[in-house]
């Protein structure tokens, strides 16, 4: 027969009542806090996500597409964004931000790190028969837009997506660098003393073989060249010992890793929504 609400909780409760000690301490151990996440965060400092909406619009300007994004995501992860929102600027009034020289297909990959905290690329599968300089050109553009929205732990998470492509396979069985004409594309996309240009300098000090140079049918991109020679002549052909953050650019702003902060997230100690500077929850 059907018990009332009332009976049910009474049940409920002297269940509760009745647990053998063994059983209460076995529970105890395997929910106290040390041994599970809590993710808590007193209510009064959380975000207030979508009560301030930018529009963004992408394209030329008679062809352009409009997107309309949270300001506390944007700003919370672009300089640029936040400078824009923070001095007496147009943008700050009409809260209208245009960028009419970006690729619409890079701008979209930014928005999905801001909002699901991974890179969308186009991975080919190994036995895929098709140019491997698909998925390079494509990191570069992303990253030359991680340089332009001054976004620090989006850069440095494409950075290392360029290093993961590195190792993988192709139909032949072989793997690639960053080389080519994506090479000129990483020079025309980014300034002197970019994060990018030290790796792809690096790999071809380090790592590269005569082929990378005489296999290539298009002409060199000429400062990629000259940076290149400069690097020859000063830099020993020896075993890179710097650690992976090297390539990074949080360290010129204070930043701490974006990987410290997935680490930190794993263990409960920050949101991976919040702004790079905030780490520790309260």
């Amino acid at each position: 027969m059907p018990r009332t609400i009332s009976e049910a909780t009474a049940a409920m409760s002297h269940d509760r009542t009745s647990m053998s000690p063994d059983t209460a301490s076995s529970w105890q151990e395997q929910f106290a806090p040390q041994s599970r996440l809590d993710l808590r965060t007193p209510i009064t400092s959380s975000l207030n996500f979508g009560e301030e909406i930018l529009t963004v619009r992408v394209g030329d300007s008679g062809n352009f597409k409009e997107f309309k994004i949270d300001q506390i995501a944007a700003c919370s992860n672009s300089s640029f964004f936040r400078a824009a929102m923070a001095h007496d600027f147009k943008e700050a009034k009409t809260r209208v931000v245009n960028l009419t020289a970006e690729d619409l297909v890079m701008f979209k990959v930014w928005l999905h790190w801001i909002m699901a905290r991974t890179i969308s690329s186009p991975i080919l599968p190994t036995n895929a028969k098709i140019d491997d300089d698909v998925e390079f050109d494509h990191l570069v553009k992303t990253y030359a837009l991680g340089e332009k929205v001054d976004d620090v732990g989006f850069k440095d998470v494409v950075i290392d997506a360029i290093c993961a492509k590195s190792f993988d396979n192709n139909a032949r069985g072989k793997r690639y660098f960053l080389g080519g004409e994506s090479t000129g594309l990483v020079w025309r996309a980014t300034l002197p003393g970019s994060p990018l240009r030290k790796l792809v300098l690096d790999q071809h000090v380090l790592l590269a073989d005569p082929e990378w140079f005489s296999g290539h049918k298009e002409p060199f991109e000429y400062d990629f060249l000259l940076d290149l020679a400069l690097e020859f002549a000063n830099v020993k052909r020896t075993k890179p010992t710097q650690e992976i953050c090297y390539y990074h650019s949080h360290d010129k702003v204070g930043l701490p890793c974006y990987r410290q902060m997935y680490e930190m997230a794993s263990k409960g100690k920050a949101c991976l929504h919040k702004d790079f500077e905030v780490f520790s929850a309260p």
